[in-house]
């Protein structure tokens, strides 16, 4: 009592910690009496692969930087342009594979083309920064942020705090540098 106890495989075996040592699958499906057990080796598609490709954190962030400057350099010269396209294609190369995945489900997209929308009627249709605009960047925010995040149709017990706030500050990160670039850019060459 009150000691730790470290057993070589043969030592668990012989004193009951263990129910019996296997070298490989087939030897521990033996032991489990699971005679007819078919073994299937998972193999990632290629799809797969760009998928993974895709989700991965730090694209991710160039992704929310492009959706986010393109939407900037868009509002500079209006007018359908290659910013909006960039916009657009980063927006879709962002949610499609969260959304293959099962991660971003349609309320999340929703609430970032939502936002979006806020956020254009507040810079034309009500000049300044009211209640429109932060509600905009609001939406927008926890879109990106919650079609990262793991859950099942907003079922808060399933959602990892963790989760949330690496996802957040990834979205606030990467909105903070493609806002510093893009106004950086735009006092150069403007």
């Amino acid at each position: 009592a009150g000691k730790v106890l470290t057993f070589t495989a043969t030592e668990a075996a012989k004193h009951g910690f263990c129910d019996g040592m296997a070298e490989s699958i087939g030897e521990v499906l033996e032991l489990e009496n699971h005679h007819n057990a078919v073994i299937t080796e998972y193999r990632p598609t290629r799809l797969d692969k760009t998928l993974g490709w895709l989700m991965n954190p730090a694209l991710q962030g160039l992704l929310i930087m492009a959706i986010i400057g393109g939407i900037y350099f868009e509002m500079q010269s209006p007018g359908i342009g290659f910013p909006s396209v960039i916009a657009v294609a980063a927006a879709i190369l962002y949610f499609a594979p969260l959304y293959i995945e099962g991660l971003a489900a349609h309320w999340e997209i929703a609430l970032f083309v939502l936002g979006i929308i806020l956020i254009i009627i507040e810079l034309f249709a009500f000049p300044g920064f009211g209640v429109c605009g932060i509600s905009g960047i609001v939406l927008a925010v926890t879109g990106l942020t919650m079609a990262m995040v793991g859950n099942l149709d907003g079922d808060v017990p399933t959602i990892s705090p963790d989760d949330v706030l690496k996802s957040l500050l990834l979205v606030i990160i990467s909105s903070s540098v493609s806002i510093g670039l893009c106004l950086w850019i735009s006092s150069k060459f403007y």
